[in-house]
């Protein structure tokens, strides 16, 4: 029996992941179609939120653990974003973060926008 190194199985994981993604079938179960714009079915995304509460109830551990970061971060003097450029004065992120920032905060408001329309995003 010949045994595969790791970095080829992941290799073929991920290709396969790809895959199904681009031809809209569940990422996870691989046998159902996935939902639209969505990577899993209804089921595994029903099963991963489950799993996801019962892991973290609520998401305050990990909420609490982003707050320490963002502390630290901003007490060692930088970018709350990124963690290695310094901020720009009187701010808490870089330019570079910053700027990607305000685009997800756009893309993010059109969104909002379109959904409370009763329209969809082509």
């Amino acid at each position: 029996m010949a045994y595969r190194k790791r970095e080829d199985i992941l290799k073929y994981h991920r290709e396969l992941y790809h895959w199904c993604v681009e031809h809209g079938i569940c990422a996870r179960c691989r046998t159902a179609y996935a939902e639209p714009g969505r990577v899993y079915c209804k089921s595994c995304a029903r099963r991963d939120k489950a799993m996801s509460e019962r892991r973290d109830p609520g998401g305050e551990a990990r909420r609490a653990c982003c707050r320490e970061r963002r502390a630290r971060l901003k007490a060692a003097g930088l970018c709350v974003g990124c963690g290695k450029r310094p901020p720009v004065e009187g701010q808490t992120r870089c330019t570079v973060c910053a700027r990607k920032k305000r685009e997800s905060d756009q893309v993010g408001r059109i969104r909002r926008r379109i959904a409370a329309q009763g329209g969809e995003r082509k």
